[in-house]
């Protein structure tokens, strides 16, 4: 469904293939973003003045769930020589002591404390057991297009676009469209697009937002009218299904 988010219908046609076909790092780093997704998923929501409804703008501030990659540290209050720092495997699994392996990811920090207090209730007296992050390994977004250093950026807590955007080197100020901004969110295999206007004091504008985990944020060097028509057409296209279909499976 097209969303039309200005009046003027300057294209963008001739800028973005210059960056990605050129450059095989913004497609590798585009594609490992796209988690969970397909190969066309759909949009969704509608727009008014300019704003997406419905983009899932509390992702980023949803409860932080483990993922593999993540480094954490088993602390048994009572049974320090069971106490256990690892990283999570790649199929979500950990490994502990008296109960074996456990799956783990996509658990929050409360979650998977209760969830071993369980298992050890029938193993050791006074299971009082605390999960610590020691480090998120899978908590960034790619940046690209009209900045200085295109790529993956670490989030820190709370990070908003401008902010990712200046970890990636700031703008190139001689061609970055700061207007229109596009941040592109999927979230159980529907895409969503929105356009950021970072021009303007965002204290004024008011149009700056939270970056959640393997958000893509694209900087354009023209103005974008058709928010759904360009991510489609320049993103989605560039990315051959295969590699798509890699970057699923392989980064879960």
């Amino acid at each position: 469904m097209k969303r039309v988010m200005e009046d003027n219908t300057v294209s963008a046609r001739t800028e973005v293939p210059k960056y990605f076909s050129s450059t095989a790092l913004a497609t590798l780093g585009l594609s490992l973003l796209l988690i969970g997704c397909v190969a066309s998923p759909d949009f969704a929501g509608q727009t008014k003045n300019g704003r997406t409804q419905d983009f899932p703008e509390t992702l980023a501030r949803a409860p932080v769930h483990l993922a593999p990659g993540d480094t954490i540290l088993t602390k048994f209050a009572y049974w320090p020589e069971l106490d256990q720092e690892q990283q999570i495997r790649p199929d979500g699994m950990i490994s502990l002591q008296l109960v074996g392996h456990i799956y783990v990811a996509d658990m929050t920090v409360e979650a998977l404390d209760e969830s071993l207090h369980k298992l050890y209730a029938d193993k050791i007296k006074q299971p009082d057991i605390t999960t610590i992050v020691l480090s998120y390994g899978n908590r960034r977004a790619y940046v690209g297009g009209e900045v200085a250093r295109p790529g993956f950026v670490d989030l820190t807590d709370k990070m908003t676009t401008l902010e990712a955007v200046m970890s990636a080197g700031g703008f190139e100020t001689a061609t970055a469209r700061l207007s229109d901004v596009v941040v592109i969110r999927h979230v159980d295999g529907t895409r969503y697009a929105k356009l950021v206007d970072l021009a303007q004091p965002v204290a004024d504008s008011g149009s700056d937002l939270l970056v959640a985990p393997r958000d893509i944020i694209y900087v354009p060097r023209t103005r974008i009218t058709e928010v759904n028509q360009w991510v489609d057409q320049y993103i989605s296209r560039v990315i051959p299904a295969p590699v798509w279909t890699y970057a699923i499976y392989t980064n879960r």
